[in-house]
């Protein structure tokens, strides 16, 4: 019983921190349906996949728009990497054609432009990244062990120099 309340409180605190973050409604997911609550989204950022990839379906307005960054590839992405063949998964195409919807897979790699603009947005405290923990490069499977843990609040970092 007292697992259960530690528990029920680590969410509690989480729902507020990220409402102090500025969050207009946070859905706390371990007690609440997001299906039930979102409603005719014009567009899903995907970074969970497997079923949420299509559960993400359930939520968007026709004509609507999913963006994964770790469900299956689009055909476009997969014909670029030379995959002629390529069809999108058969449940995930009926999604797309019944809701008239877009669906595209964004490979995420570095780009010192992108990095760039955010280092500026910080630097203007446009956007304000949250560290969980630095630790020093000597400390690197610690940082990998927290971050494994799945318990950090935001970004692990390990100092080189």
């Amino acid at each position: 019983m007292k697992l259960k309340k530690t528990i029920n409180e680590s969410i509690t605190s989480n729902v507020e921190w990220v409402k102090e973050l500025g969050a207009d409604r946070v859905i706390d997911y371990k007690r609440e349906d997001y299906k039930s609550i979102v409603k005719d989204a014009d567009i899903v950022f995907d970074t969970l996949g497997k079923n949420y990839t299509l559960e993400a379906f359930q939520v968007i307005k026709k004509g609507g728009r999913i963006v994964s960054v770790v469900g299956p590839l689009d055909k476009e992405s997969a014909h670029a990497f030379g995959m002629t063949e390529y069809q999108l998964p058969k449940e995930l195409s009926k999604l797309v054609s019944a809701k008239e919807a877009s669906y595209k897979f964004v490979f995420m790699h570095p780009n010192g432009a992108h990095l760039e603009e955010l280092k500026t947005l910080i630097e203007d405290e446009k956007i304000k990244p949250i560290i969980d923990k630095v630790y020093p490069f000597s400390e690197s499977i610690e940082a990998f062990t927290h971050l494994a843990s799945g318990r950090s609040k935001g970004k692990i970092v390990i100092k080189i120099k």
